[in-house]
């Protein structure tokens, strides 16, 4: 059996910083055993759910455009346009009634 790499290595490849050298070693290390593979799934997973735990899932959506940030005032400037057109309104039967 080989020398097989790291943890810490197992997680740059995961993450896409290995080196053309680290990754040629980690791609033979997986082909050599079916076992291999689930490891490299298991730490793809774990990231996964850290990811989405993070909302580092939804930062990567808003930067393709699917997400966009909506601004908590927006549901407020109706109704507060239609409460100062109201007062306006009754400013305006005030100084006709007078």
């Amino acid at each position: 059996m080989a020398l097989e790499p790291g943890k810490e290595l197992l997680w740059k490849y995961a993450f896409g910083q290995c080196d053309a050298a680290e990754i040629v070693f980690v791609e033979n290390w997986l082909k050599e055993n079916p076992e291999n593979q689930k490891e490299l799934e298991r730490i793809q997973l774990y990231q996964s759910i850290q990811d989405s735990e993070n909302g580092s899932g939804m930062k990567a959506m808003e930067k393709k455009g699917e997400i966009t940030e909506e601004k908590p005032y927006k549901a407020y400037v109706l109704p507060l346009l239609i409460i100062i057109l109201v007062f306006i309104l009754l400013f305006i039967y005030s100084l006709i009634k007078k």
